[in-house]
């Protein structure tokens, strides 16, 4: 019995969402990340990453929205050496969930928590120093992440959306303070 009436929550949570979200799409960004360095033996770059994936809006009000969606992210990092330039490569399916407040219908602020799940962690590494791990140890298997900013549509399926936005923790043992300043664009269906 259990079975059936969580089958029935399941299927008519994917009925639900379907049916109340007046605006749906894809989004597709890029971002420069940049973080700190946790090790004496390295500095980290700032480097250019990108990001893809699906959006939901679902409106509370006529100025209220909640915002998710699934979104496949890259969080690479430039490592440098004294002897090498390691590349440090995390991709995330990071899980959004932001309130956006509009301001009229084309232009609106929003922010909230980011969940990011690692689906990859490779660290190249040429010829590393002493002491430096050739690993990509430490790696958070679930980023949390706080994100804020802007967006703007037009004709009502194009939109724009600049955003910056910072992890709640280390992002692996070697690098601290991750943050992201990005661009998306937006294709509403």
């Amino acid at each position: 019995m259990k079975k059936i009436i969580f089958s029935f929550l399941v299927i008519s949570g994917f009925f639900s969402v379907r049916t109340y979200a007046q605006e749906y799409g894809v989004s597709l960004g890029v971002h420069q990340t940049d973080a700190s360095s946790t090790n004496d033996a390295l500095s980290v770059g700032n480097v250019f990453n990108f990001r893809l994936g699906g959006i939901v809006m679902l409106p509370f009000t006529e100025s209220f929205k909640f915002r998710s969606g699934l979104m496949f992210t890259q969080r690479h990092l430039e490592l440098d050496m004294t002897t090498s330039k390691p590349t440090a490569k995390f991709d995330y399916i990071d899980v959004p969930a932001l309130a956006q407040y509009q301001f009229n219908e084309n232009f609106g602020l929003y922010g909230g928590l980011i969940v990011g799940f690692n689906v990859n962690h490779k660290l190249t590494v040429d010829n590393p120093p002493a002491g430096v791990s050739t690993s990509a140890k430490g790696v958070k298997s679930m980023l949390p992440l706080f994100q804020v900013g802007i967006n703007g549509t037009f004709q009502d399926e194009f939109g724009l959306e600049v955003y910056y936005e910072r992890s709640v923790g280390d992002i692996y043992q070697d690098a601290k303070d991750y943050s992201v300043y990005g661009i998306n664009f937006i294709y509403l269906l």
